[in-house]
């Protein structure tokens, strides 16, 4: 974060709100998980009360927006957009056609536990 800020002073306001939206997604794979153990019924009962609307953040932003929309709202600076969206291709979907809860928890899994690579590269796997 300290790193964009440094590498693109004009874009603060944007970096920042990038990050805070990334924080939004942070705790969901455990939600998935649990609504995927969940027996069928049980989630559409939840969707059609409206409690999962409720008790989750599933209807924010991060969650109901494209990925591209998102950052190209945060700036306009190209270069920036680039980085913002640089994983996509981790994840197959072009940015203009996901929604911005991947590339986040990508970012956040990059960020906690970093990129392994096997010793000798992809050919040893």
């Amino acid at each position: 974060k300290s790193l964009l800020k440094k590498q693109f002073p004009d874009d603060i306001a944007g970096i920042e709100q990038y990050f805070q939206i990334m924080e939004t997604c942070e705790n969901t794979f455990i939600l998935h998980g649990i609504l995927k153990l969940l027996p069928l019924w049980m989630v559409k009962l939840s969707l059609v009360t409206g409690i999962l609307k409720l008790v989750t953040n599933l209807w924010t932003k991060a969650y109901t927006t494209r990925t591209l929309d998102i950052v190209q709202g945060l700036t306009d600076n190209k270069e920036l957009q680039t980085v913002m969206m640089y994983g996509w291709g981790d994840y197959g979907n072009l940015p203009s056609k996901s929604y911005f809860t991947m590339q986040a928890l990508l970012n956040q899994h990059f960020m906690v536990d970093g990129g392994h690579y096997p010793v000798g590269g992809a050919s040893e796997i």
